[in-house]
């Protein structure tokens, strides 16, 4: 008789497969090209207590190739104790592009970070909003890469790989490596028409789109 315990390990690996098939067989990516009529850009972000983690990320979205007058940077301070105020307000003085909010309480019924969030996408110009945590290091072509994905306008909503880079020890690899397999999965189900999850940390979405389902109506209370 074929052990019980054999049937889930058969179909995990035919899911394995068949999301492999769907990668391999997917359209690449539109590549990252120059145009006088880009689309301005918001990224956001929702930092609490990053007073450590920020200026790397500041680094590197002051170092995008991007045009700086097509896209600005919305970094909203969330009830931070530290000095995460303070480090934005010298910072701001030499990144223009760069919006501070600060939310000193949660409304009852939303989560904290969706609050915040929400409040950094009600102040956004951009077509389009790109999404970030403020512990991350985005390469220097992720804005205009990202953007290149909006080429159809048909397209709403882009998820993004996000892997763990810290390269410190041998388990930083090894998480490095998990997280590119749940990336892998994850889009290998999109391309089989199956969403399984997406990354908070590495986004798109069209400001049209987010105004239309109601932003986070409906689910605002779900950490």
């Amino acid at each position: 008789m074929f052990p019980m315990i054999l049937f889930p390990v058969l179909v995990y690996g035919l899911l394995l497969l068949w999301f492999t098939f769907k990668l391999k067989t997917a359209q690449p990516s539109a590549s990252i090209c120059v145009k006088e009529d880009l689309p301005f850009v918001s990224v956001i972000v929702a930092a609490r207590n990053e007073e450590h983690s920020l200026p790397a990320l500041i680094d590197a979205l002051r170092n995008q190739t991007y045009p700086g007058r097509s896209f600005e940077v919305i970094i909203v301070n969330d009830r931070s104790t530290d000095g995460t105020a303070l480090y934005l307000e010298e910072v701001s003085r030499a990144f223009p592009q760069l919006k501070i909010l600060t939310v000193t309480e949660t409304p009852e019924g939303w989560a904290p970070k969706k609050w915040a969030l929400n409040s950094a996408v009600s102040a956004t110009s951009g077509e389009l909003i790109l999404q970030t945590d403020a512990d991350c290091r985005p390469c220097s072509d992720w804005i205009s890469g990202m953007v290149s994905g909006f080429s159809d306008h048909e397209t709403g909503f882009l998820s993004a790989p996000a892997p763990l880079t810290t390269h410190r020890t041998f388990l930083d690899h090894l998480f490095e490596m998990e997280s590119l397999a749940q990336d892998a999965l994850s889009a290998g189900g999109l391309e089989a028409g199956i969403v399984l999850s997406c990354t908070g940390r590495n986004m798109a979405f069209r400001r049209e789109v987010f105004d239309a389902i109601s932003g986070y109506s409906g689910f605002e209370h779900i950490l």
